[in-house]
């Protein structure tokens, strides 16, 4: 969504323009032998750092800011090679394109450093995700003597994200994963934060009602599931066979027994619900540090909140965003190859799961 928001922020004909300007010159120097090795023998004159000309990727907006910073790093050592060239002379970057360049560097770096933390997969990333939202908010607030460029920049950006963020059901989940990381327990109680009025967050109120309402029976489930699991693991039980005596004293006391007047199930979730009410007003006073883990954290409170953090581990189990599991099927390319086109799908996932886990063995 990000990428999106960012690349339809930038679908102006004087940004697109100066990207292509920007892709016409690093397309030379990493085709052109002759030209790279100028390019280094310049740097080295004025004592700058050798580095590669980076390209953009489409699917990637990263790929087009990193390509704007080394540009602005290298422009004085390209100018200079450009400006003795006839062939080539259009490629020096005047002062127009020098300014919009570091306009929408220091436009964009902060959506950059987004990126990279909600793209990981070895902490938890669904919980940032509407702290994420609040700080949007905040780098698209307009700043005074700010260019004209860099404020729609920022308006298409927030409009977009405005637009897209409707689904009240999707907010509320992503209001509940914020509610339940404790480093997160300042922000999430500030419901006058402009981002909340922004995206229409449900309050801090309306979270505790929806994990009333909706917890029980994911948490009752998740409990059954793992007790039939504990119960199946090993060989199976011989089935024994029912004496006469048995089947009959067991009929007896089934045609004996009341119609109950109350469902159990009900009264599970009901109990739960109660129970999961104390631990939930007990969580909101509690914090974490910033820099703390927040599945550690739940690890360490189970004992004094064990049904929450039961749900707490279903809600932080998903992904902020579609990276870690494109990284899958890049790795999965990699080990299906034409060489290997008659692997079993067991095969595959074994072999998938040892090459994702290889630094934990």
């Amino acid at each position: 969504m990000l990428h999106n928001a960012v690349c339809k922020g930038l679908d102006t004909d004087e940004i697109k323009g100066l990207l292509a300007h920007c892709r016409r010159i690093v397309a030379l120097f990493h085709s052109s032998q002759p030209y790279r090795t100028k390019l280094k023998k310049v740097l080295k004159d004025l004592k700058m750092e050798d580095k590669q000309l980076v390209n953009d990727v489409v699917t990637r907006w990263g790929s087009k800011f990193k390509m704007l910073q080394r540009i602005q790093e290298q422009m004085k050592a390209t100018n200079q090679i450009f400006i003795d060239d006839r062939k080539y002379r259009d490629l020096t970057i005047n002062g127009q394109q020098a300014g919009l360049i570091d306009t929408l560097i220091k436009t964009l770096d902060g959506f950059n450093s987004l990126t990279d933390r909600l793209s990981g997969e070895k902490e938890v990333t669904v919980t940032s995700v509407i702290p994420f939202l609040r700080f949007i908010c905040a780098l698209c607030e307009h700043e005074v003597g700010e260019e004209e460029v860099s404020s729609k920049v920022k308006d298409v950006i927030k409009d977009y994200f405005s637009t897209r963020l409707q689904d009240a059901d999707l907010l509320m989940f992503l209001r509940v994963a914020e509610v339940l990381d404790p480093r997160y327990q300042q922000l999430s109680s500030d419901d006058d934060c402009p981002a909340t009025i922004w995206l229409s967050l449900p309050s801090l109120e309306e979270v505790k009602q929806y994990i009333l309402t909706n917890a029980p029976a994911i948490i009752l489930s998740r409990t059954a599931t793992v007790d039939d699991a504990i119960q199946t693991t090993g060989p199976p039980k011989k089935k024994s066979k029912m004496s006469l005596a048995d089947l009959l004293v067991s009929k007896v006391r089934t045609d004996g027994q009341t119609s109950s007047t109350q469902d159990p199930d009900f009264s599970a979730e009901e109990d739960c619900r109660q129970k999961l009410q104390r631990e939930f007003d007990f969580f909101v006073r509690l914090t974490a540090a910033s820099d703390e883990d927040v599945l550690q954290w739940w690890k360490l409170h189970r004992v004094e909140l064990p049904l929450l953090s039961k749900y707490a581990r279903y809600v932080l189990s998903s992904c902020a965003s579609s990276v870690p599991s494109e990284r899958l099927f890049s790795l999965s390319g990699n080990i299906i190859s034409k060489k290997r086109n008659a692997l079993k799908p067991y095969l595959v996932e074994q072999l998938v799961f040892l090459a994702m886990n290889k630094d934990m063995i």
